[in-house]
């Protein structure tokens, strides 16, 4: 079933990128249905990107954008996720903005904040991190936009000179980065136990054509997996035992 207001094309050229949109339009168009040219975007990426002409529907020029929003998750024409993470940290302050009349409150006990903090706020948060490879920069923005929604939680400030420890351990709260990495190992050993049709693990293990950019190679998603397995002390073949990978995956919450 196709979600009739984000759906997405691809193709490996302009032309055919139009044709697939054609075909796409006359088949709506034979129920009753027809596009939003106004709400329709398209995005190229690749090494010619400067060089793109502008996509076309019967003569309706489409508009072109440097990233896009599909199913929550913001993505990129260059590839990366720094949109995808300000998309996130945005949505997290407003969920805990609309919260703040508890989460702010001193009359209110911390364990009922946290309950609120760990259902509402901390989910807008990471929504679809599982499939992030983020960098120091990332992490330090997401360990900085969660260690001031808990100071304010808490009613601490700088000139209280309380260590993020602390405070975490207060809150009974495991450090963001550390539950980030739980997830992407608890999606990452799902995959690897689907059968091998599944379209996650074919497209988890593709090879993409082409050469790589001169300079420093991007840190990719597999990158940050085996980073991940090894500070857990785990390998690929122990996603077997759902049991007992889960248990030397998790990130426990410090105890008050």
């Amino acid at each position: 079933m196709l979600y009739a207001d984000d759906v997405v094309l691809c193709a490996r050229n302009q032309g055919d990128l139009e044709r697939k949109l054609q075909k796409w339009k006359d088949r709506l168009h034979q129920h009753g249905l027809q596009i939003n040219t106004a709400k329709t975007e398209y995005m190229a990426a690749g090494p010619d990107t400067a060089n793109h002409n502008t996509i076309h529907l019967d003569g309706t020029p489409i508009a072109r954008v440097e990233s896009f929003k599909y199913l929550g998750s913001v993505l990129s024409e260059e590839g990366n996720i720094d949109a995808d993470v300000k998309a996130r940290m945005a949505c997290g302050w407003l969920k805990w903005r609309e919260c703040s009349g508890v989460l702010c409150d001193k009359k209110m006990p911390l364990r009922l904040k946290v309950k609120i903090y760990r259902t509402v706020v901390w989910p807008a948060l990471m929504y679809g991190s599982e499939c992030w490879a983020p960098a120091r920069r990332h992490e330090q923005t997401i360990h900085t936009t969660e260690m001031q929604m808990l100071c304010w939680t808490c009613g601490v400030t700088r000139l209280d000179k309380i260590p993020n420890t602390e405070i975490q351990k207060r809150l009974s709260v495991a450090p963001i980065t550390e539950k980030a990495q739980e997830h992407r190992l608890r999606w990452y050993g799902h995959v690897t136990r689907r059968p091998g049709d599944y379209i996650g693990k074919v497209v988890q293990r593709m090879e993409v054509e082409g050469k790589w950019p001169r300079g420093r190679p991007r840190r990719r998603w597999m990158d940050v997996i085996r980073d991940d397995m090894m500070a857990c002390g785990v390998t690929e073949h122990d996603t077997a035992n759902r049991k007992n990978w889960k248990r030397k995956t998790r990130k426990a919450d410090p105890a008050p």
